[in-house]
């Protein structure tokens, strides 16, 4: 479901765009983001993602920016 993500929200976002092969894309690539080397931090943002994966927030968020 993620990897399709980009090309939705563009979609979404500019309706003369549309997201070819969304739901079989060619490859699979993890998303990176930058942030301050703060382990801590680092520690936190890896909490909360699982969380959010685990108890239904990403998914509500997905619905809610992507459908």
């Amino acid at each position: 479901m993620q990897n399709k993500a980009e090309t939705l929200l563009q979609q979404k976002l500019r309706p003369s765009l549309c997201a070819l092969n969304a739901d079989k894309p060619f490859d699979f690539s993890e998303k990176g983001y930058w942030m301050p080397r703060d382990i801590v931090l680092n520690e936190w943002v890896d909490t909360w993602l699982h969380a959010a994966l685990n108890n239904g927030t990403y998914a509500a968020t997905w619905k809610k920016h992507l459908e």
